[in-house]
């Protein structure tokens, strides 16, 4: 055995060492920023993975958000400026509503000016949008034309958006302090409850995960850590005696099989299906 064999077997050991030491939570808890693949919008160019394709990717990363700017809303028409809240047009996931009536201050004659004076007085007067040539005629055309597309492609861009500002949080995170963080790709969630009962909703094979940081480009990509040896199993969140006695040389050789193709269905499943299988309560 090479002498750096026998340094991997060491760090091994010592991270075992480390985690048993460690019990983790049985689920996911308020101190840790999880990001879920299922949260993360499909089909979009600004936010790509190789577990949203079905084709092998031709580099090496789990994950990539780019920034960009978000759609501009057309403008209102001038003659709707009065009859429609402009707060209500910026936010997307609510359809603005054409006001039925407004009461806008208007100058209208005097009652108490001399007859033939021409004095006017400011008062507020009623004005109802069915009464108003025109105007729903063109509320329907703006909302129907501009404002809808608008706001499908305002939605689609805020959830790419979430994505890239939670990443951006993680990543600062890091930068603040590195000791206190550990960055992990996580797949194949374990939703159960043990003999205790608890409640158990953790992922058993990890991944050391790096963030790569462009700001050129505003890019983000979640990329194999240079640590990474292989996917490990994660079972640190049972009770010790309900952990299940793995075989070691099979776990170890699918897991290397796996490599970074966390995205492999059939690849993780055997895994997943082994450790499943160990897993059984025994007799």
């Amino acid at each position: 055995m090479s002498s750096h064999d026998k340094g991997m077997d060491l760090l091994r050991f010592l991270k075992d060492c480390a985690r048993l030491r460690r019990k983790r939570d049985a689920v996911y808890s308020t101190q840790d920023e999880v990001l879920w693949l299922s949260d993360i919008p499909r089909g979009e160019s600004a936010c790509r993975s190789p577990f949203f394709s079905s084709e092998e990717p031709d580099e090496v990363f789990w994950l990539e958000v780019r920034k960009t700017q978000p759609p501009q809303r057309p403008p209102l028409p001038a003659k709707l400026s009065d009859w429609v809240n402009i707060d209500e047009l910026d936010e997307p996931a609510a359809e603005p509503q054409l006001s039925e009536e407004i009461r806008p201050p208007g100058e209208v004659r005097d009652p108490e000016a001399p007859p033939g004076s021409g004095r006017t007085t400011t008062r507020t007067v009623t004005k109802r949008a069915e009464d108003e040539p025109g105007i729903e005629d063109a509320w329907i055309g703006y909302f129907i034309d501009q404002w809808d597309p608008w706001a499908e492609r305002m939605r689609r861009w805020q959830r790419v958006h979430e994505v890239y500002k939670k990443l951006d949080k993680i990543r600062r995170l890091q930068e603040e302090a590195e000791e206190r963080y550990e960055l992990l790709l996580g797949v194949g969630l374990l939703q159960w409850r043990d003999s205790t009962p608890t409640t158990v909703k953790r992922h058993v094979l990890m991944g050391e995960a790096e963030l790569e940081f462009d700001s050129e480009k505003g890019c983000i990509r979640v990329v194999p850590s240079i640590q990474f040896d292989r996917f490990r199993v994660q079972l640190d969140m049972l009770e010790y005696k309900g952990q299940p006695d793995l075989p070691e040389d099979t776990i170890d050789a699918v897991l290397r099989d796996i490599d970074v193709a966390a995205w492999d269905a059939d690849k993780v499943s055997r895994a997943l299906r082994i450790i499943a299988n160990y897993a059984a309560p025994n007799s």
